[in-house]
């Protein structure tokens, strides 16, 4: 995809959020078979709005459910993410998970709180997420589902749906509806400035478009202005820059100003998850669970969970992550692969090496493993089609580089690389990763 702004002129198109007017703001041109898009702006609210009474149409491709909920179950589910706009506002209780997707959230929500959660999903991955989780999803919608429509509970919950509905007003009241008194709406939605923002880097901003999959992309003031023309007596949004975070209900609401993530209760989870019989689901929650023990500094625990997630790269993938080479006919990493290279493979490789550097003496092995990492990086954001789901790997890219110059300079003895790092020309790093693999093999 391609993002240009265009010169700015009225449009007929009406802000789906206020129905005030908009301006053309950008297009994005397709480089397969799909219509190009053309994106406005309302002047009013900010809101973002693709033109075209129906611009989604890709749910409907069985390659993409296939891709998603694995990617989505190796490491695309940020389910920490998921729970923190929950805990931070102390919601407790009956749990409905409207557009669950594959369900996480209501598994989640179902393990460590022992509370009643149930989730709704039209998709056919939410039929997978079903059947693998052992959860309770409903495939119909509000108003069309008697097991839901008879029952009122004390958080509804919707991430990351509200972008995908033609009429996100009707969507707000049908949300409110299932609220059992005091209870909390809460909303999670991508943010207009990801889309408006320099400072935003391509792939999150190809993740809050997602052409072809949402309808628009809200701003703060739409989002706090649609609630509380829903009758919310109490209406709080914030905006991370990127996202937007939405809590509603007719009793007050207080978010803990020292608010900190209960991240013992969220690897206690993913132990539990990492029991799955799926190995896409078990493999995910491993490497999420030791990724995230050695940033928050318990590096003993991570080192034991890395051991059991060598294991299963070994038995489930036939992959050792120490001996690892890219094979030569993977000459551009696609979503394809996710079967046998799987999407945590860049990120595992790059954490496994921090690991292995800090508790064995070997210094060569975690080496191999940047550089390998490194390179699939590279491949993960070529894949122009799949890049909105590799946000991950381009945030931390830029760090497994520097990683790798200061590895690089630590071994110029032992390896004689070149004595050049301020990189004269636009090639030079790959000069010395090519140098590095064959002072290495």
């Amino acid at each position: 995809m391609e993002y240009s702004t265009k010169v700015k002129s009225p449009s007929k198109t009406k802000c789906r959020m206020c129905h005030g007017d908009t301006f053309e703001l950008a297009q994005i041109k397709s480089r397969d078979e799909k219509p190009d898009l053309d994106l406005v702006q309302c002047k009013d609210c900010g809101t973002i709005t693709y033109e075209g009474d129906d611009p989604v149409f890709g749910y409907t491709s069985d390659k993409f459910i296939h891709e998603y909920w694995i990617h989505y179950a190796q490491c695309g589910a940020g389910i920490s993410s998921m729970a923190e706009p929950l805990h931070q506002a102390n919601c407790a209780g009956s749990f409905l998970d409207v557009g669950c997707g594959f369900g996480f959230m209501v598994d989640y929500w179902q393990t460590t709180t022992g509370a009643s959660s149930d989730g709704m999903e039209l998709s056919k991955y939410g039929h997978i997420g079903k059947e693998k989780l052992n959860i309770t999803i409903h495939h119909a919608l509000l108003g069309e589902c008697p097991e839901v429509d008879n029952r009122y509970f004390d958080i509804v919950y919707a991430s990351e749906v509200i972008e995908h509905v033609t009429d996100p007003k009707a969507f707000v009241m049908a949300l409110k509806e299932r609220l059992a008194p005091g209870g909390r709406v809460v909303l999670t939605t991508p943010s207009s400035n990801a889309v408006t923002d320099s400072e935003v880097n391509d792939t999150t901003r190809i993740a809050a478009l997602s052409p072809y999959f949402h309808y628009f992309i809200a701003s703060r003031k739409s989002l706090e202005d649609l609630l509380k023309a829903a009758g919310f007596a109490h209406v709080i949004v914030q905006d991370s820059g990127t996202r937007l975070f939405a809590w509603a209900s007719d009793e007050p609401i207080e978010l803990q100003p020292d608010y900190s993530f209960n991240w013992d209760v969220y690897l206690d989870y993913l132990d539990k998850l990492s029991q799955n019989p799926d190995r896409h689901i078990r493999s995910g929650a491993l490497y999420r669970r030791f990724k995230d023990m050695w940033n928050l500094g318990k590096h003993e625990q991570a080192r034991e969970c890395f051991a059991r997630f060598e294991q299963v790269c070994a038995d489930e993938y036939q992959i050792d992550l120490r001996s690892f080479t890219i094979p030569s006919d993977i000459s551009s990493f696609t979503s394809d692969s996710y079967d046998t290279h799987p999407a945590w493979l860049p990120m595992s490789l790059y954490m496994g090496a921090q690991i292995i550097e800090k508790y064995e003496k070997d210094s060569f092995t975690p080496l191999k493993m940047l550089i390998n990492s490194y390179e699939l990086g590279q491949m993960h954001l070529s894949n122009q089609n799949f890049r909105q789901f590799s946000q991950e790997i381009e945030h931390f890219l830029p760090v497994i580089k520097i990683r790798l110059h200061e590895t690089l300079k630590l071994k110029a003895a032992e390896i004689e690389p070149p004595k050049e790092y301020d990189e004269p020309e636009p090639d030079f790093f790959g000069r010395i990763v090519k140098h590095l693999k064959e002072s290495l093999s």
